[in-house]
């Protein structure tokens, strides 16, 4: 089953709490996910769409351009073996290569707590 769903939601909760007005990173990251600018831009590349950094206060927007952020990065011929939750919110707190960064590690442990809660709910 895909999990993509559920570690989207825990990563709103981390993220901003569910606010698709927030601003934070000192104006640079916007919307639930606080999607900052360079991966509108990635996403933009990757899927030949033409978003603008504040389309991520729009929910179902930034639900795809997380989505295919994290597909694009996070996936088996890339990694070199099935993707896991860890793998996507580390890449998704660290660009694409951040599921080998240490310095993740802290945003992956918020990550799996959220996520152990919402699976219990």
């Amino acid at each position: 089953m895909d999990q993509l769903p559920l570690l989207l939601s825990a990563l709103i909760v981390v993220e901003s709490n569910g606010d698709d007005r927030a601003v934070g990173d000192q104006g640079a990251a916007f919307g639930a996910f606080q999607i900052h600018e360079c991966f509108v831009q990635d996403v933009n590349r990757i899927a030949g769409t033409d978003f603008d950094h504040r389309d991520a206060h729009s929910r179902p927007t930034a639900l795809w351009i997380a989505t295919v952020y994290l597909n694009y990065y996070a996936n088996r011929d890339r990694l070199g073996r099935p993707p896991t939750a860890e793998d996507r919110a580390r890449i998704w707190v660290g660009g694409p290569d951040g599921y080998k960064q240490r310095s993740t590690l802290r945003y992956w442990r918020k990550v799996r707590k959220v996520l152990n809660s919402l699976d219990r709910s």
